[in-house]
């Protein structure tokens, strides 16, 4: 399908959409919207990936979804939080490399290439919201907020305003790593922010100067 990599773009954008209302803290839309988010991923590496990486990933949430109700002894449907988050890495990291692998080496269409390099993008940015969540479950106070020292109350909206403010570098300051653990992942993401555009605008470059020669 034409241009099928847009509809995961918009996807994912609509995601960021949310924000306010994961903002506001109503539990009974928040459930609603994780479960959306968790399923995003999925759809995108249905219609963009390959079938053997749609398979591995569709085997690996259905691993981690079983390890988890089995480790938490409790329903599927009833898993907690912090091992909600781990199946949110989980997937969210496995869905940006089938589809940065698909945005990179796939011959469909270029402008399909350019939707799928963009979700992977932000694919990346919901991860590392995800990491810092599960570091700052480990230790409450791995951030602070407005240099105020002491546990920071942080909510999952804050974690995607954090891990995008760090991916795309613009670290407006309001929240703080403090920790070694939080800055390593700030360090690493900041990293993977810079060069993840840079070698995939460079891979298409490249291509463009082979049909062209």
């Amino acid at each position: 399908m034409r241009n099928r990599g847009l509809v995961l773009l918009a996807a994912l954008l609509l995601q960021l959409v949310l924000y306010p209302v994961v903002a506001e803290g109503d539990s009974q839309n928040i459930s609603w919207i994780v479960a959306y988010w968790l399923a995003t991923p999925l759809l995108g590496v249905v219609q963009l990936a390959s079938r053997w990486w749609m398979i591995i990933v569709a085997a690996l949430f259905m691993a981690v979804i079983v390890i988890l109700a089995l480790l938490t002894r409790v329903q599927v449907f009833s898993i907690p939080g912090e091992m909600l988050v781990l199946l949110g890495m989980a997937i969210y990291l496995s869905a940006a490399i089938a589809i940065g692998r698909a945005a990179l080496f796939s011959r469909e269409l270029v402008d399909n290439r350019l939707y799928a390099g963009f979700s992977a993008y932000l694919l990346i940015g919901y991860f590392f919201a995800a990491v810092h969540h599960w570091v700052w479950l480990q230790d409450p106070t791995a951030y602070e907020v407005g240099n105020r020292p002491g546990p920071a109350d942080l909510h999952i909206a804050d974690f995607i305003y954090f891990s995008f403010s760090t991916l795309t570098t613009a670290g407006f300051g309001d929240i703080v790593a403090v920790s070694r653990g939080a800055r390593l992942v700030c360090m690493l993401e900041a990293v993977t922010g810079v060069l993840m555009p840079a070698t995939f605008i460079a891979r298409l470059l490249t291509e463009q100067m082979k049909r062209s020669g």
